[in-house]
């Protein structure tokens, strides 16, 4: 398993085949609705339909979870790809007490871990994007990290662990 770190769109690269499946954190309350998850959502409507479907049918706790939307299932002459909701953060202003940096990188890697273990790591080229980057931006926690400091630091080890039994490549997209 190698982390490939690139500056660029990684709609873009979906698009271009770059890469087939897209893992992205989101919440659990909000549904697309901002960053990266609104992007996806907009540029792939369908995937909000999905994230609305899932969080509809289960009643539990979700975080944990994930929810995934497959592009050849719409277009199976294009290349294929799946985007990945891993649903790693109750809400985005972690005004919940379960709702933490630390919590977050639990969630992210059963999230994460889950999907691995359902398709087998059937994908060949992942790509994510900067994910639990909030840190950087909290004045309160006096933490002076850019976005992709913060991700070297604390997610990229909790994707290293999920993934290290895999012969893949993830390129983490920054703009």
């Amino acid at each position: 398993m190698s982390l490939i770190y690139k500056q660029g769109n990684i709609i873009d690269a979906l698009k271009n085949g770059e890469i087939n499946v897209v893992f992205h954190q989101c919440n659990c309350t909000v549904g697309l609705g901002a960053g990266i998850a609104l992007a996806l959502a907009n540029e792939f409507p369908e995937l909000r339909n999905i994230d609305k479907k899932y969080r509809d049918n289960n009643d539990t706790f979700v975080l944990g979870a994930y929810s995934s939307y497959t592009d050849q299932l719409m277009n199976p002459s294009k290349n294929w790809f799946t985007i990945v909701n891993l649903y790693a953060q109750y809400n985005i202003w972690m005004s919940d007490p379960l709702d933490n940096y630390k919590a977050r990188l639990i969630w992210l890697k059963r999230a994460m871990s889950t999907y691995i273990r359902n398709t087998l790591g059937t994908g060949k080229n992942y790509g994510c994007v900067l994910m639990g980057s909030g840190l950087a931006a909290d004045p309160k926690l006096k933490v002076n990290l850019t976005d992709l400091e913060y991700f070297k630091l604390y997610v990229a080890p909790t994707i290293e662990e999920v993934m290290d039994n895999f012969d893949v490549s993830i390129t983490v997209y920054y703009l």
